[in-house]
């Protein structure tokens, strides 16, 4: 039977990207999405869309009464800038905790007993070495303290009630849709693979930010999954969620929420980052070395025993295709990233709402 999957910022980068994986996969898509961040274009045209905020209840019982039943939730709509968090927490704090639990006051609505929540391992704090779902939680940014809070609050909503919920932790996201459907939308994010791409379209040398790390290169190590691998882990768990959590319940007793680690399972220093941009573009990149940042550290990296285990999933999209579609993705829009596109409000339903694709 056809699973229908909700997807809330289903038209931002990554809740973009599942949608279009799920369609494929066969699942019914519905998006619930504001537009603040995303862009409707790059969602798949068979989905339902629904423009609004997720605390909106009126989306869910427009969804009740034109779709029926939501078999899985996948909670994507989130502010993600770590800078802008500790300029502006009470934003923040308000679109990522708030919401959120009023996406949980919602979800009865819709009959929705399954949520899967984007969480982030920016939860593990400044870390060393391989990570994994039982190491020790320490937020150091106002963003990381609200996934960590939604994972919390999650966690507490599931004890009381028949919700249950599968907490994926997001190592760091890079590369586009296979087929150029969606990708990125900030390319001043700060990510340091967006740093590298403004170098390469600029053609001015990259700043390496330490290199007297105690890496196997000197430099700092992180965690890249492909954005198209991660939105097939989410294929996988919406298929085997009762699985999980039955596992985790005989498992631990009368919880009812389940963490796993989306990553690569193996680290990549910046200048092994820099290596397998200049294979996938075929030339030389001009680098500087620079001192390091304030905070930070030698990096971190997924211990992703538990995804392959249990999901039956593995990053596998090589490093160069990812960072090749990363660049290819920015040179074709750094200069016509669209505005946010007007939605045609049907009449008959709440002004809040929208089940067209057309502007």
């Amino acid at each position: 039977m056809t699973k229908t999957v909700l997807i809330t910022g289903g038209s931002g980068y990554i809740g973009s990207t599942i949608a279009h994986i799920l369609v494929t996969h066969g699942f019914k898509v519905v998006i619930i999405d504001s537009l603040d961040k995303g862009y409707i274009l790059n969602s798949p045209e068979s989905a339902c869309f629904y423009n609004g905020r997720i605390s909106e209840k009126a989306l869910y019982e427009c969804i009740r009464c034109e779709i029926g039943k939501i078999d899985v939730t996948i909670h994507c709509a989130s502010y993600i800038s770590v800078p802008e968090s500790e300029v502006d927490p009470v934003k923040y704090i308000t679109n990522n905790v708030s919401e959120f639990v009023e996406l949980l006051e919602n979800l009865p609505i819709i009959d929705c007993k399954r949520l899967i929540f984007s969480s982030s391992a920016s939860i593990y704090g400044n870390k060393q070495g391989a990570l994994k779902e039982t190491s020790a939680i320490a937020p150091q940014s106002t963003y990381a303290e609200t996934k960590w809070l939604c994972e919390q609050i999650g966690g507490l909503a599931a004890e009381q009630g028949p919700l249950r919920i599968i907490n994926l932790r997001y190592f760091n996201p890079i590369g586009t849709h296979p087929d150029g459907y969606c990708g990125p939308g900030d390319l001043n994010s700060g990510s340091l693979l967006n740093e590298l791409t403004k170098a390469i379209l600029s053609r001015t040398p990259f700043r390496i930010t330490g290199t007297d790390y105690d890496t196997r290169d000197g430099s700092g190590i992180r965690d890249y999954v492909d954005v198209t691998d991660l939105a097939m882990a989410h294929a996988k768990a919406c298929n085997l969620f009762d699985t999980l959590i039955d596992e985790r319940a005989a498992l631990d007793g009368p919880h009812r929420t389940r963490a796993i680690n989306l990553g690569s399972g193996d680290g990549v220093t910046v200048k092994e980052l820099i290596a397998a941009a200049e294979k996938a573009l075929g030339r030389k990149i001009r680098t500087k070395k620079a001192p390091r940042r304030p905070g930070d550290v030698a990096g971190s990296y997924a211990d992703a025993s538990l995804a392959k285990d249990l999901l039956q999933w593995q990053a596998s999209t090589p490093l160069e295709t990812s960072i090749l579609r990363h660049i290819d993705w920015w040179q074709r829009h750094r200069h016509q990233q669209p505005a946010p596109t007007p939605i045609s409000l049907s009449s008959s339903r709440p002004d809040s709402v929208s089940t067209s694709h057309q502007p």
